[in-house]
């Protein structure tokens, strides 16, 4: 049987390489996280893009290094002018905000390349259960893939 496959969204990157947490909350993101990583990644076929590669790239040097390490450890997607398009499309129809436009492009990273899951931390634009529904349904309509979006807790329920 085939692996099933993941795109890791940068969230998951940021909560993997960052220093453990005084927040219990953030503390529990990031465990569920290096366990995700540690134990159940290799059980998946998990790829980041370069749109994941520039955002991880940001920030603080030493937690980019860290970030940028990490998915150098996963095949590197390239984003193509079809993402954009269909970015674009998310925020024209409401369903990612114009300013967070570049989770649209994540999403559709996903999509195009018929990821079974789209991992993230992201629970604003992307895993936000208001908005699931309405990016299934749009995604179901338009007769495009549909990749489950997934935090790294959730994906662990499933194992």
């Amino acid at each position: 049987m085939a692996k099933q496959t993941v795109y890791v969204e940068t969230s998951v990157l940021s909560f993997l390489c960052a220093d453990p947490s005084t927040v219990q909350k953030t503390f529990e993101k990031q465990r569920d996280t290096v366990e995700w990583w540690g134990a159940y990644r290799q059980r998946f076929e998990a790829y980041v893009s370069d749109v994941v590669a520039a955002e991880a790239a940001m920030g603080h040097p030493t937690f980019a290094q860290r970030r940028l390490e990490k998915a150098d450890q996963l095949p590197l997607l390239t984003a193509e002018r079809d993402d954009r398009q269909l970015a674009l499309e998310f925020v024209a129809r409401g369903l990612i905000p114009r300013k967070a436009e570049v989770d649209g492009t994540h999403l559709a990273i996903a999509v195009r390349t018929g990821m079974d899951f789209l991992l993230t931390w992201n629970l604003k634009h992307l895993a936000n259960p208001e908005t699931l529904p309405l990016v299934y349904n749009y995604l179901k309509a338009v007769g495009r893939h549909i990749p489950r979006i997934v935090t790294p807790a959730a994906l662990l329920e499933l194992m």
